[in-house]
């Protein structure tokens, strides 16, 4: 403690509880703080002695709550010296005063800080009529009751306070410790507004898929499983579509922009699915689709075999070579082709050692046997076949 604070610490400590350099409130440290900043950007302490800014936050016997500053500097062949004293719940100045000490050494500047000390006069006591009212706040019951809350991080204690001394000494800081809130409310908002976000997420993408299924995209259908569901072409892919996307048609069959793409393998058909934003189906979803949705037809639109050629192109109908897509009877799905014109490239290996891939549905050169909707075919991946074709599937 340097000379002049230990001569602030004791002329005012005849009239208030001193705690010199300990921190009494974080709004005595904010007042602190700002003075302190004030001072040094007024070069107001001189460089060569430490006569830097003596802080102290005290109280008077009443309890009031004040901060002292006191600012010395070099002046004239002497020194400046003042003595402020703050109320800090107020903000007000309760003393203030300047003398001037010419040709003063260390020891005489602290004996001026002794004399302004001793001018700085503690606030009236209150009278005891006005120390009984609770309202208003004040008496020692009532700073019994704040020492024991002060450092309590529960807001219901603050409430309590207010609500007995709603007009007391320390009303604005319970006010304000009434804002802080504890680290488990402010987990427990964190996990509520978490909750509520990860809510309205949901709402928000069953809306959007609800929208997407009632409004497929332009030529597939949404086929509906027992969790979930996915999109379907409506038809195999056109050799005009992927002329448009690819930039070329590999197919044999030509002259026919409507007719199904053929002589594609299986890199070129999952490049197409890819760049219009799509896929190829698994073997489980393209048969669920053929069956119109887990009916179990034998074939893609009907069980009835003498009724095949009424829903697919194939040896006995087709005249050796594909046809529009389209043409023929969709099945309950509203899907063409599910049996007949080309087999179908799917996503699924036909084996664990991925050598091969599922194909399905049959094609224009096959017999009924092949058309049928449980029917199982694979094929090298890099085959390109006349009778093999694809058509792509999409995810909600």
């Amino acid at each position: 403690m340097t000379q002049y604070e230990a001569a602030l610490v004791k002329s005012l400590s005849e009239k208030y509880v001193v705690y010199s350099g300990q921190k009494v409130t974080e709004k005595v440290t904010d007042v602190y703080k700002r003075r302190s900043a004030e001072a040094k950007a007024g070069h107001e302490c001189d460089e060569t002695k430490c006569l830097q800014d003596v802080a102290m936050a005290f109280q008077s016997k009443e309890g009031y709550p004040f901060i002292a500053i006191a600012n010395i500097r070099k002046s004239g062949g002497g020194y400046s010296i003042s003595l402020t004293i703050n109320d800090v719940i107020e903000e007000k100045s309760v003393f203030a005063e300047q003398k001037s000490c010419k040709g003063c050494d260390e020891f005489g500047v602290a004996d001026v800080l002794k004399t302004l000390a001793g001018g700085g006069a503690a606030p009236a006591a209150e009278t005891p009529a006005a120390q009984a009212s609770k309202g208003a706040g004040g008496n020692d019951v009532e700073f019994a009751f704040w020492n024991s809350i002060k450092d309590s991080t529960n807001p219901a204690v603050f409430e309590a306070y207010l609500k007995e001394y709603p007009n007391g000494k320390f009303a604005a800081l319970a006010k304000i410790q009434m804002a802080v809130k504890t680290p488990a409310q402010l987990a427990a908002e964190k996990a509520a507004a978490e909750k509520a976000a990860a809510e309205e997420a949901r709402i928000t993408a069953e809306k959007a898929l609800a929208d997407k299924i009632a409004n497929p995209p332009e030529g597939m259908v949404y086929v509906q499983q027992v969790t979930g569901g996915f999109f379907m072409d409506k038809t195999e892919v056109t050799q005009e579509a992927y002329q448009r996307v690819i930039g070329n048609n590999p197919s044999k069959f030509t002259g026919c922009p409507n007719c199904p793409v053929e002589v594609v393998n299986w890199d070129e058909a999952a490049a197409y699915c890819g760049k219009v934003g799509k896929r190829l189906p698994t073997e489980q979803e393209w048969e669920y689709a053929a069956t119109s949705g887990g009916k179990g037809e034998v074939y893609a639109g009907t069980s009835d075999e003498s009724s095949v050629g009424d829903y697919a192109w194939y040896d006995k109908n087709s005249d050796k070579k594909t046809h529009p897509v389209g043409g023929k009877k969709p099945n309950g799905l509203g899907l063409y082709d599910m049996s007949g014109n080309v087999w179908e490239w799917t996503d699924t290996w036909y084996t664990k050692e991925q050598k091969a891939r599922i194909i399905r549905g049959g094609a224009y050169s096959g017999i009924a046997f092949g058309l049928r909707t449980a029917y199982r075919f694979y094929s090298d991946p890099a085959y390109r076949g006349t009778a093999v074709g694809f058509r792509c599937a999409q995810s909600p």
